[in-house]
């Protein structure tokens, strides 16, 4: 097999609907130790930081899709949370993480 026939082709981003602390992975989650910030502030921070990450794979010309969450209920979404991926053969594999509102 070509070992370059895994790689994937483009790469799926969900933009988060929400952000603010997420009290089930404040034990395990070093990012959210310190400072709090007024979560409206915060949630336009992350909204920037997206959409600057967007640029930045576009800029090198990484192929991304974009869909939109509507899921209100995913208070740190931008933190890589179920990840998936497709295979060549139709196969799809969902990767959990620790907790269950991500």
């Amino acid at each position: 097999m070509n070992p370059l026939f895994q790689n994937a082709k483009a790469v799926w981003l969900v933009k988060p609907a929400v952000f603010h602390h997420n009290e089930e992975t404040q034990e395990s989650n070093s990012f959210q130790h310190g400072v709090r910030m007024d979560n409206q502030l915060l949630f336009e921070e992350v909204q920037r930081e997206f959409d600057a990450f967007c640029g930045s794979l576009e800029r090198v010309g990484i192929r991304f899709i974009v869909s939109e969450s509507k899921n209100t209920n995913t208070p740190d979404a931008i933190f890589p949370n179920n990840w998936v991926s497709f295979h060549h053969d139709g196969f799809a594999v969902i990767y959990p993480m620790l907790a269950p509102n991500r």
